[in-house]
């Protein structure tokens, strides 16, 4: 079930909306869960160049 609520699996610009609403003082949670291998923590070191980066 996929709504405004709950974007896409995957896609890293729903991680990179709730960081930076997080650092605006506007909370979110994000839960990255998996299988041993399947690139949660490259997917998640992907998000700091998207948050470093200009707007």
């Amino acid at each position: 079930m996929t709504s405004s609520r709950f974007p896409p699996v995957g896609d890293i610009r729903v991680l990179v909306q709730i960081a930076r609403r997080a650092s605006a003082g506007r909370g979110g949670v994000v839960l990255v869960t998996g299988e041993a291998g399947i690139g949660k923590t490259t997917l998640v070191r992907a998000v700091v160049p998207e948050l470093e980066a200009p707007r």
